[in-house]
Parts: C-alpha cells; structure tokens; sequence
C-alpha cells in the first residue's frame, strides 16, 4: 500500500487534507496511516467508512474524531490534532455537516473549519451550511469549508456547469466566501468521468492564511483526489517587553551616576510638595537609565490555540 508523503511544514503551520472516502475501508484505512503519529495534520472528510451505523478505522489515531453525535450514518465529520483547542459548533452540525471552531486566546480570534457533503438530490445549500455561513458573517469568524458539491462550474474548475454549479454560484456571491481551488485538475475521477466537484471556501481573511492549495497525486483509493493545503499560523502583533536578566548593569550604572550627579533636589524642608517632587525626579531617573541599559524584545505566541 502506498504511503502519503506529508509536506514538509513551513513554520507554525497546520496540513490540511480534504477528502472523501466514498465509504471504502481501503480508503479510510490509508488515510489512517498518514494520521497516525502527525500531530499537525487536520483531515476534513466526506463520505467516511460506516459500519454499524459508526465511522471506523479513523478511531485510536494521534488525533480527535469530531462529528455530530448521534446521528444516522453521518457523512461527514473532521480530525483534529489533538494539540488544538478544537470545539464543536453543535447547533450547526448534521448528517452533512461538521463543523468545529478554534480560539485565538491572544485577540479572541475564531477560525471555522468545517466538512461539508451536498447530496445531488438536495437543494444547494443545505439549510444548516447556510445558517452556519451566515453566522460567521454576523460575529466576523473566520471560516474554511471543505465540500464535496456534487456540482459542476468553472469557477473551481469543472470543464462543463450544471444547474446545482449555476445554483451554487449564485448563492457564492451573496456571501462573503472566495473559492480557494486553482487551474483545472480534476477532483473526481472515474473511467466515465472527470471532473471537480470537491471544493474549497474560504472568507478573506481565512483565505490568506492558505497556502500550498493542490490536488494531490497520491493514491486515495477512492474515485476522489485529496485536496491538500497549509493553513498558516498567523501570530499576533509582537508585545514589546524587557527582560530585567538582560540588564546591562555597567551601562545602567553609569548612566544613572550621571542622572543623579545632575540632580539638584528641591528645597530639603519636610512639605508634601517637595517630597512629591524629589521622588518624581529619582523615579524618572531611575526609569530612563533602565531603558537605556535593558532594550526592549518582542514577544509573539501562536494562533489559533496551538
């Protein structure tokens, strides 16, 4: 059995693998392999193995299996490193639908992944992909979708549009998402077909977080191609601060001997003001030569709970 090569990771950097399993063992069980010991790998997934009524051979890995539970033989669902503060937004989540947010507890920043299937014989979108959408419009998260569409369009790639394709665009545009899938590599491969009906979204800003969107070549054992990507770590504003260890006490002490060789108290005599006043001055001397003697560092963490 082949073996996925996971990319080498650009620093504070998550993998992305976005796949169906079309219900097959042999795909689940491949997909487990690139799992099992990657602790920065986020695997979004259609159509994933049941058997008895449970998602199997994606269980006991590195990381966490999310889905809506209970659920009559869910067809979607997502894995997250266990090293992600990852939570479920349950209100959203379906049969179709999975969708989990991560906390940025520096700025109190949310990032949205969700998997997402559209059966070809229901309406585009689902009610509750729509109602997600327009939740993260209406509290500014950010969000990125990993959806089979069972649709055809340009737009990410198809070489012909059916009516869900034209459906699904026009709904695109009254939202806030971009279409992350590049040239025209199919997605779904068949010896009757080839087409893309596995896509991306993504809003603005979750869109430049993205890097390295491609259609893998490595075996899926499944008629749909992997889609894979990075989603890179933004870290916040660096916060300046000084670390007292790095102190230079030469500098310090000669920068503060010659404050206080210039320093002309006020009138010695025991009033509130001037004692007031000489502490204010000893105060900022004192300041301004730690400054000087102790420059200051910047200081960053990761984003998004990692």
């Amino acid at each position: 059995m082949a073996c996925y090569a996971v990319p080498t990771l650009a620093p504070n950097s998550l993998t992305v693998i976005q796949t169906n399993l079309q219900h097959k063992q042999i795909a689940a069980a491949t997909l487990r392999r690139v799992l099992e010991g990657d602790n920065k790998t986020v695997a979004l997934i259609q159509e994933p193995w049941i058997r008895n009524n449970k998602i199997c051979g994606l269980n006991n890995i590195s990381g966490k299996l999310l889905l809506q539970t209970p659920v009559e033989k869910p067809r979607t669902c997502i894995v997250m490193p266990k090293t992600i503060n990852a939570s479920l937004i349950n209100q959203f989540c379906s049969r179709d639908l999975t969708a989990v947010k991560i906390n940025s507890a520096e700025d109190q920043t949310t990032l949205v992944l969700a998997s997402v299937y559209m059966p070809g014989e229901d309406d585009i979108p689902a009610k509750e992909l729509a109602e997600l959408i327009q939740h993260c419009e209406a509290n500014k998260w950010d969000v990125i979708i990993a959806a089979d569409c069972n649709a055809h369009h340009p737009l990410w790639g198809s070489m012909d549009t059916n009516k869900r394709g034209e459906q699904l665009t026009e709904y695109l545009l009254q939202t806030n998402l971009t279409i992350l899938n590049r040239g025209t590599e199919p997605t779904f491969v068949t010896s009757r077909c080839q087409t893309t009906i596995d896509i991306t979204l993504a809003t603005h800003k979750a869109a430049d977080l993205v890097g390295g969107w491609h259609v893998s070549n490595e075996p899926s054992f499944a008629d749909h191609r992997r889609i894979c990507f990075q989603i890179h770590i933004k870290p916040p504003d660096p916060i300046p601060y000084r670390n007292p260890r790095k102190t230079d006490t030469k500098i310090y002490e000669h920068i503060l001997t010659k404050k206080l060789s210039d320093f002309e108290p006020a009138d010695v005599t025991l009033s509130v003001d001037n004692i007031e006043s000489n502490v204010q001055s000893l105060t900022a001397a004192l300041t301004s030569s730690y400054e000087k003697a102790c420059p200051t560092e910047a200081s960053c963490h990761q984003y998004y709970g990692t």
